[in-house]
């Protein structure tokens, strides 16, 4: 069930966010959808929660916006759950809470290193901020990493390429072709000395 806001908090965004989001099985099933579970029986098999309960909480993401529902099958009619740009809005909040809790409760408080920032790309062509490491049941930990912005390209090199002596040949007018310091019987080392055929 929703609490409902105290008459002092209805001016507070901590308290509002938190009767959207803060109930537990509601942030969840925003974890799993971020994760790629869009459809009722995965996220039911996932969670381990009541059919009832989940479609409550999914209705009440749905009628705050956080969720939205998309039509995959006809005859019958099924629907998949969607992120609205409100759920995505909320993935810098499930990356804090995996920090803190790796941090506090599963580490010894220690601060973990936070991602350097990253060239964003033109909105036209930027992905959701999704994070790809989100809270998860099996516990394991990964760095922490974001899918919003590809990583920045490296500066060409000024310097050009020399290539290995095994492989180079220059020919030479005098002394037909002239090789590298390739192995002695190979294909390279027999052409050594060797003009070319003329045409």
């Amino acid at each position: 069930m929703t609490r409902e806001l105290r008459e002092q908090d209805a001016g507070c965004a901590i308290a509002q966010a938190a009767a959207v989001v803060g109930e537990w099985w509601s942030l969840l099933i925003v974890r799993e959808v971020t994760r790629g579970r869009y459809r009722f029986d995965d996220l039911h098999a996932e969670l381990g929660i009541s059919r009832r309960v989940l479609a409550e909480r999914l209705k009440h993401l749905l009628d705050h916006g956080v969720l939205e529902r998309r039509p995959y099958q006809q005859r019958p009619t099924r629907y998949e759950y969607r992120l609205t740009a409100a759920g995505h809005a909320l993935a810098p909040l499930l990356a804090g809470l995996q920090d803190w809790g790796e941090r506090f409760l599963l580490g010894d408080g220690t601060p973990t290193t936070a991602p350097p920032p990253r060239r964003r790309p033109p909105a036209s062509t930027r992905c959701p901020a999704l994070p790809s490491r989100i809270p998860c049941s099996s516990g394991r930990r990964t760095a922490t990493t974001w899918t919003s912005s590809p990583p920045t390209p490296a500066p060409p090199s000024s310097s050009p390429v020399t290539p290995s002596p095994a492989v180079t040949r220059a020919r030479s007018p005098r002394r037909g072709w002239r090789c590298g310091a390739s192995p002695r019987g190979s294909r390279e080392s027999r052409h050594c000395g060797a003009s070319p055929r003329r045409g």
